[in-house]
């Protein structure tokens, strides 16, 4: 049997290729190959939150603009400018039994205005309160008192005999009145009720006052 000759060193055995395990000393262990990234998934049809937020916005500004050049049917009008006025009315006596002091409500040539008592107790044009700040009508439509004779029962004069003039009393003695909204032949009424009821109505029935 061969042995290799004393002092040289034995040769190293090379690895047969394809053998798991076997390989030079000191060799690195091969790196393993980078994966490939994952395909980005399709995008899927719609609109991101930024793209609506945007196109709610356009909305917006468009609807504004198309509001104010439609013009409004005159029946819309007058019962539109009922309610608000019935909602005005409504806090103005409401904050006079709040705030225990007197508001008033006027008439004036070209929409109505509410008062409030100042510091020697006259009444002035109320100011604190943007609700109350002083109103426009829109143009052909009227706002007056209801004549005594066609006035809901138990309905009296304001301060001085006037009728454009409304005083709500702290006390919760509630005014009793009538005003008429009119515009082309269509007719609303604000009415204020001995029970402190403020309404707006197409139709006069003097019954429930």
């Amino acid at each position: 049997m061969p042995t290799s000759a004393p002092g040289k060193p034995r040769p190293e055995a090379r690895a047969r290729p394809g053998a798991r395990g076997v390989g030079r000393r000191g060799a690195r262990p091969r790196a393993p190959a980078p994966l490939s990234p994952l395909p980005a998934p399709p995008r899927r049809g719609g609109f991101t939150l930024i793209e609506l937020a945007v196109v709610l916005l356009i909305l917006a500004v468009v609807l504004s603009i198309v509001g104010v050049r439609l013009p409004r049917d005159r029946a819309d009008v007058v019962k539109d400018e009922a309610q608000r006025l019935a909602l005005l009315l409504q806090n103005a006596q409401q904050q006079a039994i709040l705030e225990s002091r007197p508001y008033g409500f006027v008439l004036t040539e070209d929409g109505y205005r509410f008062l409030e008592l100042d510091n020697e107790f006259r009444l002035v044009p109320a100011r604190g309160e943007a609700l109350l700040r002083a109103r426009v009508l829109p143009p052909l439509v009227r706002l007056a008192p209801l004549a005594p004779a066609a006035a809901a029962e138990g309905a009296r004069p304001g301060p001085e005999g006037r009728r454009d003039l409304v005083l709500f009393d702290p006390s919760g003695d509630f005014a009793v009145f009538t005003f008429k909204l009119e515009s082309d032949g269509i007719v609303w009424y604000v009415r204020g009720y001995p029970d402190g009821r403020i309404l707006s109505t197409p139709f006069l029935d003097p019954a429930r006052g």
